[in-house]
């Protein structure tokens, strides 16, 4: 895979974060490693997850690894039992592919915002202006027996095929990790 737009430098960058995430030893290591995507991509926050498949089809034992949300945004998204209903978090557990926000946000929500509109409004009050306009992107990994799965959020990202290649390539690693 040919990365557009990948100077020598972010290229060597790319590939030491890749490297260091084969050593990643505790969930702090983990945080460092995800942080350090700042040297590639001018992203606003981030954070993971770590979900196993309920019997019924929900995702249980959600373990949150937070690399730079404010703690009261989560505390109020858990308290409001938010997370189950993002339409982001739902396809990621669904397809388990790359997803830019707002074309999931799209497929959803095509004129009546519902739920989600309650989502953005509390990401808004935190200062996340940018979500209104489906700025971010979610990846995720699911594990070899199926019962399992990642889920990594980038925050305030355009669009952009540089993005998308280097998130691609480095979020199996980081499922990896964590």
């Amino acid at each position: 895979m040919r990365i557009h737009n990948l100077s020598h430098q972010d290229a060597i960058t790319l590939l030491e974060i890749i490297n260091d995430s084969l050593a990643c030893a505790s969930e702090e290591e983990v945080i460092r490693l995800m942080g350090r995507l700042a040297d590639l991509l001018p992203y606003e926050a981030a954070l993971s997850c770590l979900a196993r498949s309920g019997a019924s089809g929900g995702e249980t034992d959600i373990k949150v690894v937070n690399v730079d949300y404010p703690e009261e945004y989560l505390a109020e998204l858990s308290r409001r039992a938010l997370v189950p209903r993002d339409p982001v978090f739902r396809e990621n557990f669904k397809s388990f592919g790359l997803q830019y926000w707002a074309d999931t946000i799209a497929k959803y929500y095509s004129n009546d915002m519902g739920e989600m509109g309650e989502i953005i409004s509390l990401a808004e009050d935190y200062g996340f202006s940018r979500i209104s306009h489906g700025c971010g992107y979610a990846y995720g990994v699911r594990n070899l027996r199926g019962n399992e799965g990642s889920f990594f959020c980038y925050h305030g990202l355009e669009r952009c095929q540089r993005t998308e290649e280097i998130l691609s390539l480095v979020i199996p690693h980081f499922h990896a990790a964590l």
